[in-house]
């Protein structure tokens, strides 16, 4: 499934607002840096449809939850986000790859 995307004017569509999915935050990151001069980061969106109609619905046994905690608690960990020059740090886009990959794991372990 198609995770991420951006939306951007179109030149071939009388600058009409399109949307173009990719698999990950690299890959759009990638997309966009060649494809649009005024590209920024920020125009990279998630599709959290699966999550937000998923989540909510979840009956979590101890093993899920004790995962979700042990990923929320990574995600928390600032030694993540604070120094670009440490070999832990993570981009937004690769924190949230890695969120949503274990997400998906432990929903198949259910």
């Amino acid at each position: 499934m198609k995770k991420h995307y951006i939306d951007y004017l179109n030149k071939d569509k009388n600058f009409t607002t399109d949307r173009k999915y990719f698999s990950n935050y690299t890959q759009a990151m990638k997309w966009g840096i060649s494809n649009l001069d005024n590209f920024n980061t920020d125009m990279i969106k998630y599709n959290n449809l699966i999550l937000s109609n998923v989540l909510p619905k979840l009956k979590l046994n101890k093993p899920m939850e004790t995962e979700i905690k042990n990923l929320t608690k990574m995600i928390k960990d600032p030694i993540h986000s604070q120094d670009e020059t440490n070999g832990h740090y993570l981009s937004d886009g690769e924190m949230l790859d890695i969120v949503v990959e274990q997400l998906e794991r432990i929903l198949k372990t259910k």
